[in-house]
């Protein structure tokens, strides 16, 4: 049996160029989930650890 979250579309690209979809631009939570902020926060914090870790922006965003 499949919830919610399995059957969201899936979203090809999260970035291009310089610019990075977050939060439930990206993920596509259900609006009653409450889950936006939630996610944006998760999505900065990972994306920041991409930026300070890898070498170069591309690789960051493709991570």
């Amino acid at each position: 049996m499949l919830g919610s979250l399995e059957i969201m579309p899936k979203v090809p690209h999260w970035y291009r160029d310089r610019m990075v979809l977050v939060g439930d631009s990206v993920h596509a939570p259900s609006s009653s989930s409450g889950q936006g902020a939630s996610l944006a926060m998760e999505s900065a914090i990972q994306l920041a650890r991409c930026l300070r870790d890898l070498p170069d922006v591309a690789g960051a965003f493709a991570a």
